[in-house]
This record gives structure tokens, C-alpha cells and sequence, in this order.
């Protein structure tokens, strides 16, 4: 995925916008007005980069499938880590979108109620008709995507979120939040 696309895809999003508070050619992408995603060009040592936020666990799977994934700068707690891709084509573009809606997904979590509920019905919606718009893509490859909510819903105290399924990861319109590691 080159930084277009990256552009593209991260604007696409519900209610996502684009500013530059750390000068030009530094995009941050935010939501609710927090960041989600920032985009970083190419300089003479490495390629376009881009940064977004990723539950630990799965920051941690991603560092072991693809070199070109690393801990990104800023907070890395225990339950959030900033992870930052380098844009050189060895992570899929598949893969790099999903980590663009995850991202978007854990920024909505942590929002107010209401704007954390209207924003996961516009994400909702919008991938509902984008499968309905691409027959066979999203409802054959995975099932279940019709009735899982997109992202995860943070599980209350008392009750534990149900395991994802492998279909739940199989593809672009997959539930990014709630897929679990191998």
C-alpha cells in the first residue's frame, strides 16, 4: 500500500480527518479527535512509515510475522502499543488496512458513549453495503460477518467476549478487533 492509498483508506472511515500539528508532511489521521493513524514520508534511510495503534497482543504477533512492523514511538502500555509499518510492500495491503481499522476501532473504544455508538453503526453500515456492493466476497469468505458487530465491543466486567472464530479473520471485511493469534 503506497502513501495514498494509506490516505485514501484512513479518510474513508467514518468521521476520520486529516491535520498537520507537527508541520507539513506529517499527517496525523484522527477520530473523535484523537489520533489513529500518523503517515510519515520516505527520507534518505527509510521508506514511507506509517503509525498506528494495536492491542499488545496483537502488536506482538505482527512484530514476529513481518520485519517491516516495528514498535512505534509513544506510549506502549499493557494494553495499547503504537506500532509503526514501513510502507516498502512486504505487509500486504490487505493486512495494512485492517491494521488501519483496528486502529480506528480501538481510537472509537475509547470515546464517550454516544459517539462511540454512532460511530460503530456508520463503520457497521458502510461495511454491511460494501458487501452487499461486491457479491461473494465478504458473506462467503466469512459467514459470520453478518451478525458480529465490526470491531470488538468492550466486554463488561462480568461477562467475557465469545473467542473469534478463524473466519472472523478471513478477510478485508473481517472484525478486525476481535481476531485472536495464533
Amino acid at each position: 500500500m503506497n502513501p495514498d492509498d494509506v490516505v485514501a483508506y484512513a479518510l474513508d472511515l467514518p468521521e476520520a480527518g486529516e491535520e498537520e500539528p507537527w508541520g507539513p508532511h506529517r499527517p496525523v489521521y484522527k477520530v473523535g479527535g484523537k489520533i489513529f493513524a500518523t503517515l510519515a514520508a520516505a527520507n534518505a534511510s527509510q521508506p514511507d512509515r506509517l503509525s498506528v495503534k494495536c492491542e499488545s497482543a496483537l502488536a506482538l504477533h505482527l512484530y514476529e510475522q513481518y520485519p517491516a512492523v516495528r514498535p512505534g514511538y509513544g506510549y506502549q502500555g499493557p494494553r495499547w502499543h503504537w506500532i509503526t509499518v514501513h510502507l516498502d510492500g512486504t505487509v500486504p495491503d490487505e493486512e495494512i488496512a485492517e491494521m488501519i481499522s483496528h486502529s480506528w476501532q480501538c481510537v472509537v473504544d475509547g470515546l464517550p458513549r454516544t459517539a462511540r455508538d454512532r460511530l460503530r453503526r456508520l463503520h457497521r453500515d458502510r461495511t454491511q453495503s460494501d458487501c452487499v456492493a461486491a457479491p461473494g466476497s465478504c458473506a462467503d469468505s466469512n459467514p459470520e460477518h453478518a451478525r458480529v458487530p465490526v470491531g470488538r465491543t468492550r466486554p463488561s466486567k462480568t461477562t467475557k467476549a465469545p473467542p473469534a472464530s478463524k473466519a472472523s479473520r478471513a478477510g478485508p471485511h473481517s472484525v478486525v478487533c476481535s481476531r485472536s493469534m495464533p
